[in-house]
């Protein structure tokens, strides 16, 4: 392939990327009221989450897939600057397939944690203590998939590698 089809397969890469993940994003915000209910009490968070039923979760499965398909977009960005530069910038690379990993393993717990925690919450013969207990599971699943994993790691490794594609970026001829 030439230096423009790798070009035109990274655009449109990035395209469907950004579309993939506004979806399910705008159908999170709407009906879940993402990510502002983030900052509410997880009895609350779990009671929406188990109220959005069947369709949020699959928002949030498609969310985290938009997620993954992130190390395409990263692949496709680097044959088209190893193409235009004949850098492989393998080590920039590493760090965009990372970000997508990290981010997705940060969302899956909406579809695969989430879900059974919300319905053992929302069961009317749950005690209070059983309650407590998954209040708690859920705080912990949120604090390290979410915030430790998801944003922090998903976020730095994303940093890194907009900081590497932006330096390629300026060295290469004719931008």
């Amino acid at each position: 392939m030439t230096e423009t089809k790798f070009r035109a397969l990274a655009g449109a890469t990035l395209v469907a990327f950004l579309v993939l993940a506004t979806v399910p994003y705008m159908y999170l915000v709407s009906n879940f009221g993402y990510d502002d209910i983030l900052r509410e009490p997880v009895a609350t968070i779990l009671a929406a989450f188990h109220a959005g039923g069947t369709s949020l979760v699959f928002a949030w499965f498609g969310f985290s897939l938009a997620a993954f398909f992130f190390v395409f977009a990263a692949l496709a960005i680097s044959r088209w600057l190893q193409a235009a530069t004949g850098n492989p910038h393998r080590f920039t690379t590493l760090f965009g397939v990372a970000s997508a990993l990290f981010q997705t393993v940060g969302l899956a717990r909406w579809v695969f944690v989430v879900p059974p925690l919300a319905a053992a919450h929302a069961d009317p013969a749950a005690s209070d203590a059983s309650k407590a207990a998954i209040e708690a599971v859920f705080q912990a699943v949120h604090q390290y998939g979410g915030v430790a994993i998801g944003e922090h790691l998903g976020q730095l490794t994303l940093l890194v590698w907009t900081a590497g594609i932006a330096i390629a970026f300026l060295r290469m001829p004719g931008l």
